[in-house]
């Protein structure tokens, strides 16, 4: 069993075929009033609820080569309702030369206030090459449907399509269409729809510059 605090990077060599590592991942809070309730999130998907730790688990086949990645959120609210959370990236190895879990994060924030408006932010980088992240913000739980098209305005690929908490996100767009292959060069528009629980409509659209 591994621990490893939620802003700390890690790179571990692989188990030995067969058999079954365990890292744990700790979210450390410094303030607020107790008790605290902590939601982590692996991408979207719920995975652990009321636990300041979270789990998971990689073994290698033996293989070499191919990885997986996904991204890791906790959120914290204390008893007086303030709120505070962090990400981070982790890559699943299965190389010979080194592997287990890698997980790069960063704080993103300390009792980070909730959005007061929807949101939308210009794409970073933008041009870009061959991925780039897209920003925004739900004051409210909403619907978000988040699309990609190309310049005739033909829908590529969803970004996100389904029920979101209100708070930031951050998307990554790998410059690939709905079926993995890679796009071409050129201008494409994220379009973001969302329909809050209160009934309040967002959309907007914003042009990103893909250079090869």
């Amino acid at each position: 069993t591994q621990s490893y605090c939620l802003t700390q990077g890690v790179h571990s060599n692989h188990p030995p075929k067969g058999q079954v590592n365990q890292y744990t991942w700790t979210y450390n809070v410094t303030s607020g009033a107790p008790p605290f309730t902590f939601t982590w999130k692996k991408d979207d998907s719920v995975v652990e609820s009321n636990s300041s730790t979270y789990t998971e688990y990689y073994s290698y086949n033996g293989s070499g080569g191919g990885s997986y990645q996904f991204t890791l959120t906790v959120g914290v609210r204390d008893a007086a309702n303030s709120t505070a959370s962090a990400s981070l990236v982790v890559t699943g190895y299965n190389s010979g030369g080194g592997g287990g879990l890698e997980s790069i994060g960063e704080r993103i924030s300390e009792a980070t206030p909730l959005p007061s408006d929807f949101s939308l932010a210009q794409n970073y980088p933008n041009p870009f090459n061959p991925e780039t992240e897209i920003t925004f913000g739900l004051p409210e739980p909403a619907h978000v449907k988040i699309s990609i098209s190309d310049l005739l305005g033909r829908e590529i690929f969803v970004l996100h399509e389904g029920e979101l908490a209100a708070r930031y996100y951050r998307k990554r767009w790998p410059g690939n269409d709905a079926s993995g292959s890679k796009v071409g060069s050129g201008i494409y528009f994220c379009l973001i729809v969302a329909k809050g629980e209160s009934g309040k409509e967002f959309t907007r659209v914003l042009k990103m510059l893909l250079l090869k």
